[in-house]
Order: C-alpha cells, then sequence, then structure tokens
C-alpha cells in the first residue's frame, strides 16, 4: 500500500499561505509596519533635502543640481 500525503487540491489552496489565520496575518502586517516606520522615518527626510532647493522650496530639478554640486 502506498502511502498518500496530505491532499493538495483546490479548495485547499483557495485560503492562502496562512490558510485564513487573522492573528498571524495581523501579528505579520503590524511588524511588517513597524519595521517600515522605524527604517524609513529616518531615512525619507534626508532624502526629501536633495529635492530641495536652498531657499526651502521643492523641485525635481533640485536633485540634479544638487548631486552636481562641486561642495558635495
Amino acid at each position: 500500500m502506498i502511502a498518500q500525503g496530505p491532499s493538495i487540491g483546490p479548495r485547499d489552496w483557495s485560503r492562502g499561505a496562512l490558510k485564513g489565520d487573522a492573528y498571524v496575518l495581523g501579528s505579520i502586517g503590524f511588524l511588517v509596519l513597524r519595521e517600515g516606520t522605524f527604517v524609513l522615518y529616518p531615512i525619507l527626510p534626508t532624502f526629501a533635502g536633495a529635492f530641495q532647493k536652498f531657499d526651502g522650496s521643492f523641485t525635481a530639478t533640485g536633485i540634479a543640481r544638487n548631486t552636481g554640486d562641486p561642495q558635495i
């Protein structure tokens, strides 16, 4: 007799990888959100400064001028 593993049919895959477990999905989502906040929050103001002119206004050409600045 051949031993059969668990059935992998269309009904088994219909609920996704976490099988619809809201707690696990919420926990993973919360961790991704928290890590994204602690990583992106300090970095975004630094990159925003690359798009600013010296008077404080934002422009897309500011990054070209700032990267070509000989003082950098």
